[in-house]
């Protein structure tokens, strides 16, 4: 009868177990998908710069995007950011890495950006 009990299930190991991998869990969510959110906002805020102002030059869209990125607290730096607007197209590139601090370790996430529009100037 004694074999019997052994075999319910009554070891707390498991439930330690699955609490501290929920606890990682919670801890990646909280670093990560704000940087997935910030990532996101630039680039929506990269093709809005390519579809409404396409007369602007290429320097307007690099001070652009660098002041976007510093409001979204993201590390970019200007050596990173590529635009290259030649007759009707605009290119631009973005890399750039965030790290992500846990308790004994950095791991840093990197990024990488491009965008290659079309525009259209209405008259």
């Amino acid at each position: 009868m004694n074999w019997l009990r052994s075999q319910r299930g009554e070891g707390k190991a498991g439930c330690v177990f699955w609490l501290l991998l929920l606890l990682i869990g919670i801890l990646l969510g909280f670093r990560w998908i704000p940087a997935q959110m910030a990532k996101s906002q630039l680039t929506d805020y990269m093709e809005e710069l390519a579809k409404f102002y396409p007369r602007k030059e290429a320097r307007w869209f690099k001070d652009s995007i660098m002041h976007r990125a510093k409001e979204l607290d993201i590390p970019l730096e200007g050596q990173n950011v590529q635009v290259d607007k030649t007759g009707q197209r605009v290119k631009m590139k973005v890399k750039y890495s965030v790290p992500m601090d846990f308790f004994v370790y950095t791991y840093y996430m990197d990024y990488e950006i491009t965008m290659d529009r079309d525009i259209f100037i209405i008259r």
